[in-house]
């Protein structure tokens, strides 16, 4: 079997560590915020404080939303590094949204550097400030009085690195290749997963340089197992990570896919309508599709890579015609034999009992089994009917509906959008609010998360999100009410305010 590196993601969390994860410092600290808070000392009213307080947005500011769940972890921080001129560099603001971010950096941008009295000791630094934090329930201007100078883990062989981040690239790379050559060949080949494997690495290093508190997530339970006991046996980290000039615990996280060359072991794919459309090789519409198809035209099929097979879908309409037909390979010319071909096969070979317009109907053609591909059709077909909301069972096709359905929740959420809130700053013109959420099986809305750079527009169309009335038909597959999951962006217009010298402070 054959490990190929495909890609690698190397992440890097606010001043070493993801503010979602807690390092025990049973010596020390309660956690890594006690640490920070040690040697930053945040007060609201300080001068860097006072100065924000002058210039910030501060209804922004109070919409401001976070991941933690505990309070005193809830912050953002700013963190830089300073170039040749000692002017500072790739500034970056740890908020979820893209606007305020841009505030804060333009804010402190403009900050006199000299003002935040770095030691002269602090060289070749990732450099942290506190800016934000949470405090009884309200976002506040919490600054750090002294600046944060962090200085990453060193591992062997990464001596030579210029820079926080060539260190952390060069760890990244002593890690892929200490996985590579000890993760176990036969545990792979037991998770039985073809094709890429995505590996997340996560640990901490101590103090002495240890790799502690490994909790790596890989597709299988068994192969999990596996990853953590190999990254546990990373070699001892040359030199720890430094804070302030203090040895100190680091977080670490990678992600790193595998290439799996199946062809030394075999493994039955999971087909995606295996549960309700039993493809089989051998049924009717298989042997129909096998005389238009050579094997080689089949080979050289492009299955897309979140997919395991390919697929024919369509609608019916009022007059029986089979109508929107799409095929979903990557290849065009495939697409539109496949589509071709199906149009003309014998309706008695498709098992259809249609009972609305508004169904959309799947069958599979050809699947991946073992890396081999092959016409597998479907027996009977998937069968769904997307949600309804009111005023959309007019419709005449799955797409329409869809359409109506996404224009109707746009239209709710723009027409109850607080008109007061439609003037920016930092944005105008056709403004984008991205949407996730889902329809359970009784037509509720469920589980809405909501994407915007302005926190405020964000909370605001959380808000008219989850207040939509009850008006929608849940969507069914196969006859049986299923939840059914949507992402769309809501657009309306935001308009550039009249400024005043207080716009930023008070608006």
């Amino acid at each position: 079997m054959k490990l190929i590196i495909a890609h690698l993601v190397l992440f890097i969390g606010v001043f070493g560590y993801s503010q979602q994860d807690t390092l025990k410092f049973e010596d020390k600290y309660k956690d890594k915020y006690e640490e920070f808070d040690f040697y930053a000392k945040p007060n609201r009213d300080n001068e860097l404080s006072n100065y924000f307080k002058k210039r910030i947005n501060f209804k922004m500011l109070e919409a401001i939303d976070f991941y933690e769940s505990e309070e005193h972890k809830k912050r953002v921080f700013l963190t830089f590094y300073l170039d040749e001129n000692n002017e500072p560099v790739n500034i970056k603001v740890s908020s979820k949204y893209s606007e305020f971010n841009k505030m804060i950096e333009d804010i402190f941008i403009r900050y006199p550097i000299e003002d935040l009295n770095i030691p002269k000791e602090y060289t070749n630094c990732a450099y942290f400030l506190q800016i934000i934090s949470r405090e009884d329930g309200k976002n506040i201007i919490n600054c750090s009085s002294n600046i944060i100078c962090d200085i990453y883990a060193i591992a062997e062989g990464c001596e030579a690195s210029a820079t926080n981040n060539d260190l952390r690239k060069c760890l990244s790379s002593r890690l892929e290749e200490h996985i590579i050559n000890t993760i176990s060949l036969e545990e792979i080949e037991e998770s039985g997963i073809l094709g890429r494997i995505k590996l997340e690495t996560k640990f901490h290093i101590d103090e002495s340089g240890n790799i502690i508190n490994v909790n790596c997530k890989a597709p299988t339970d068994n192969l999990t197992v596996e990853l953590n006991r190999v990254v546990s046996l990373f070699p001892k980290i040359k030199n720890p990570a430094l804070r302030n000039g203090n040895p100190t615990r680091e977080f670490f996280k990678d992600i790193i896919t595998l290439q799996i060359d199946a062809e030394n072991f075999k493994h039955e794919e999971e087909n995606l309508y295996t549960e309700t459309t039993n493809p089989n090789s051998e049924n009717e519409l298989s042997h129909y599709f096998k005389r238009f198809f050579t094997q080689d035209e089949i080979d050289t099929a492009d299955i897309l890579s979140n997919r395991k097979s390919i697929s024919v879908s369509f609608s019916i309409d009022d007059r029986g015609k089979f109508i929107d037909l799409n095929c979903n390979s990557k290849v065009e010319s495939l697409n539109k034999k496949i589509i071709q071909v199906f149009i003309n096969v014998p309706k008695e070979k498709l098992n259809i009992n249609s009972k609305s317009i508004l169904e959309l109907y799947t069958y599979q053609i050809i699947t991946k089994v073992n890396g081999i591909k092959t016409i597998k059709c479907s027996t009977t077909p998937e069968v769904k009917l997307f949600p309804i909301y009111k005023g959309c069972g007019d419709s005449s096709t799955p797409n329409e509906l869809k359409k109506c359905f996404s224009m109707k929740i746009s239209e709710y959420v723009e027409s109850n959008f607080d008109k007061n809130l439609k003037t920016s700053l930092f944005a105008s013109g056709d403004y984008r609010i991205y949407c996730i959420f889902k329809v359970d099986i009784d037509g509720k809305i469920i589980d809405v998360r909501v994407r915007a750079s302005n926190p405020i527009y964000a909370q605001e169309a959380l808000r008219i999100l989850n207040s939509i009335p009850e008006a929608i038909k849940p969507g069914y597959k196969n006859g049986e009410a299923i939840p059914t999951p949507y992402s769309l962006p809501i657009i309306f217009q935001i308009a550039k305010p009249n400024l005043s010298k207080d716009f930023i402070k008070n608006n």
